[in-house]
């Protein structure tokens, strides 16, 4: 019998602590980005803050992807200054 007892923890969901980010994510991410959406500047910070996580996995093709994200946020002029 299963427990209706709400969980001590939640899931990060987004771009929250802990959330997996997989390379589909990134390309929504990417087409996000190409399309104009609002990024909220802490939610930006997260999601530079992953794509360093991302490139630095030893996994190739995540990396590859992160990089590719990056390279769109600059060229829209979304990429936070590193202060």
């Amino acid at each position: 019998m299963r427990s209706s007892a709400i969980p001590d923890h939640q899931p990060a969901g987004g771009w929250g602590k802990g959330s997996y980010v997989t390379r589909s994510h990134l390309q929504l991410l990417k087409k996000a980005i190409r399309q104009g959406w609002d990024i909220p500047e802490d939610v930006k910070q997260a999601i530079v803050e992953s794509l360093k996580e991302c490139m630095n996995s030893g996994k190739n093709r995540l990396a590859i992807r992160a990089a590719e994200v990056v390279i769109e946020l600059d060229r829209q002029g979304l990429l936070p200054d590193d202060d």
